[in-house]
Parts: structure tokens; C-alpha cells; sequence
């Protein structure tokens, strides 16, 4: 079965509760968690998300009066060298225009590490997700080319992000002409080998699916590649593909199956997508992680169609007609055929309907004529 998006939990720094504007918890300006206080040059507005590590805030500084997001990391949870291997990566990425900014001066206090990053206004994309429908192609595309473009960046540089999903690209404007790739706590140099932490879910790729918690498997482009296949049919779609990549998944194991071409059926949730999206989606979800194409293939296919249209090309519905007059024929010759071996005729001569039609007309003039002249 397909699985609405909104019934996975996420884990870290994921929100738990939603408000209508995207913000989890309320909170009013000054008041303080005291567990992970706000810094003094801040001022509280509320809380984003909580997780297991710590949790996101938005504030003011008192200086700028500019509103910044801070991403606390309770000391109790984390080292120092962890918190700043991640500070400094997402510092460095940061010069991109698809990477959300970390601004170049951490935080500090008794109780947490803190990053202070940009705010993004509309929250993260898996909020902006229609459930069961998706996204309209023209914010598809805007939001996808850039997401590709960040991970791109990254793996030009020999990284990989480790966690690419919805809650982890952020939003800045309704029709997503700016949207940011988040969160580098678990990304890794390509070849390293690193611990699986989370349990599998459909990002999950197939071959980091049958490592289990605390193994240690290698990090690998193809990761990012699966995540983003993953992400890409989200985002269309507004339902996740499948529960994991694992073949006791049936929404997994139909799609391995059409894949491999061992059946013509496609999956219904495919039928969404057009045959040129199906085809790219088909390279990028490889179950072989060396024989999946890169992220920037997608940029051949930005001025191809990525959602199939409802109605039927006018040239189909043409074929189908012609293909259905031509069977009605052939029905219609079998049936006349049938009854003539009963007896029943049900052929015609036009040229013999055509002289009784001629008789039948002259005998009526003739009638008629000799009637008048009968009663002058």
C-alpha cells in the first residue's frame, strides 16, 4: 500500500506537532525553556521542532532585529568534535544559493552548542506537500532542479548528505522559487564507513536497508541518488512509494517487479507521472546503487512533461475510434453471416433499392395524376 506522507514519524529534529502556520509549540516573546535556555543577544518566539538532540527555535536578535533561526544541541547528547565536524561543513556548503545559511559564529552556553541559521518563512516542503496529490509541475520542477543542484554541489565535492527528504528542505515562498537543503549532521565523505543510527524508511536505499542498527556500512552517492528518486516521487504524488525498499514491502517488491519488466502493469500511483518521468525514475531507482544515474540527469528532463495530463490526446482517441468502427465491421459481417446460413438475408443491392425506390416513385405520380383527372 501506498503510505500518505503525513503518516510517517520523523526522527531528530522533526516536528512533532504542526500549527497552521508550520511552527510547532507556542511560545511568547521572552518567556525561556529553561532545559536549553535562549542566549542573552536573542529574544524567544517560539519553538520550530524538538527531537532527541535538541531542538530549533525561532528568534530576533536584539541587535539587527532580524529574525534567525538557532538549532540547539544539548550537551548531555553530543560531543564538541561531532557539533562542530557538522558547523563547519554547513558553513562551508553554505555558499551555495540552495543551501541554507549557518551563519560563521556558533553559540555557546552551560547547556547546548547552538548553530544560528537563516529562517525559512514557510517551513519545510513536507508541509508543503498536498497529501495524496502533490505539487503542481512548475513548483515541482522549481524546487527539484535546486534540490538537485544542492546534493550536486555536494557530491562534487566528494560528500554525501546521508538524510535527503522533504523535512530537510526548507521553504522560503509559496511558489518555491527559493527553497534550501538543511541539516548536515549525518554527512559523511564518500567511501567512508560509517554507523546506521535510524531504522530503515522509504528513503532508505535498498542496500543501506539490509544493514542493521549500529552496523557499519559505507557511504555512497547512490544514497543520495535513492533518497532523491524517493523525494522526487513525493513530490508528485504526495504519497511515499512504499513503507521500505525491502521485499517483504508489496508497494516494493510490484515496483521491482515493473522495473525488471517482468510485468506490463504499471503501479497505479505510477500512472500519475508521465512515461518520460517513469523512464527517469526508473534510472534513478536502481536497485544496483553503481548502475543508478547522477542527480544531474534531472536536468535533461526539465523541459519534458513530469505529470501525465488527464485527457487523452485527440490522435488516441482517433486510433481508438478507427480501431473501434473497423471491430464493429467485422462484428457486423459475422452476424450477417450467421444468419444467412439460418436462412436470412440481410444484404442489399443498392442498385436494385435504388430501381424500386424510382418505381415506387413514378407509381405514386401516376396514382396521383390519374385521381385529378378523374375528379375535373
Amino acid at each position: 500500500m501506498f503510505q500518505a506522507m503525513d503518516k510517517i514519524q520523523a526522527t531528530g529534529l522533526a516536528p512533532e506537532t504542526t500549527t497552521p502556520d508550520g511552527i510547532t509549540g507556542e511560545f511568547t516573546p521572552g518567556q525561556r525553556d529553561d532545559a536549553l535556555p535562549c542566549p542573552n543577544s536573542f529574544i524567544t518566539i517560539r519553538v520550530l521542532s524538538r527531537g532527541m538532540f535538541g531542538k530549533v527555535e525561532l528568534v530576533v536578535d536584539k541587535r539587527s532585529g532580524k529574525r534567525m533561526v538557532l538549532k540547539y544541541y544539548d550537551k548531555m547528547r553530543i560531543r564538541m568534535n561531532e557539533f562542530l565536524r557538522e558547523f563547519q561543513i554547513s558553513c562551508r556548503l553554505a555558499v551555495h544559493p540552495a543551501v541554507l545559511i549557518t551563519y560563521d559564529k556558533p553559540v555557546e552556553n552551560d547547556r547546548a552548542f547552538i548553530f544560528v541559521q537563516e529562517y525559512a518563512k514557510q517551513g519545510d516542503l513536507l508541509e508543503a506537500i498536498p497529501p495524496h496529490q502533490g505539487l503542481d509541475e512548475d513548483r515541482a520542477k522549481s524546487c527539484i532542479s535546486q534540490t538537485a543542484s544542492a546534493i550536486s554541489f555536494m557530491h562534487k565535492r566528494f560528500l554525501v548528505h546521508g538524510n535527503v527528504k522533504p523535512e530537510n528542505i526548507l521553504v522560503f515562498d509559496t511558489s518555491m522559487t527559493v527553497v534550501k537543503l538543511s541539516d548536515f549532521k549525518n554527512t559523511q565523505r564518500q567511501g567512508d564507513t560509517v554507523k546506521k543510527k535510524c531504522p530503515n524508511v522509504p528513503y532508505t536505499a535498498p542496500e543501506s536497508c539490509s544493514t542493521v542498527i549500529n552496523e557499519g556500512y559505507v557511504a555512497d552517492y547512490g544514497q543520495d541518488v535513492w533518497s532523491f528518486g524517493v523525494l522526487l516521487f513525493c513530490v508528485l504524488t504526495g504519497v511515499f512509494p512504499w513503507g521500505t525498499a525491502t521485499p517483504e514491502d508489496t508497494s516494493f517488491r510490484n515496483f521491482s517487479h515493473w522495473q525488471k519488466r517482468r510485468v506490463n502493469v504499471t503501479p497505479m500511483e505510477w500512472r500519475k507521472l508521465s512515461s518520460k518521468m517513469q523512464k527517469l525514475l526508473r534510472k534513478i531507482l536502481h536497485p544496483k546503487a553503481e548502475r543508478r544515474c547522477p542527480i544531474g540527469e534531472i536536468n535533461k528532463y526539465m523541459n519534458e512533461q513530469w505529470l501525465e495530463t488527464e485527457q487523452e490526446p485527440p490522435s488516441l482517441r482517433e486510433e481508438t475510434c478507427s480501431l473501434d468502427s473497423t471491430q464493429e465491421v467485422a462484428a457486423m459481417d459475422e452476424l450477417r453471416q450467421m444468419l444467412a446460413r439460418h436462412g436470412v438475408v440481410t444484404n442489399s443491392n443498392s442498385k436494385q433499392k435504388m430501381q424500386r425506390t424510382d418505381e415506387w416513385v413514378q407509381t405514386t405520380c401516376r396514382q396521383a395524376l390519374h385521381t385529378t383527372g378523374t375528379n375535373a
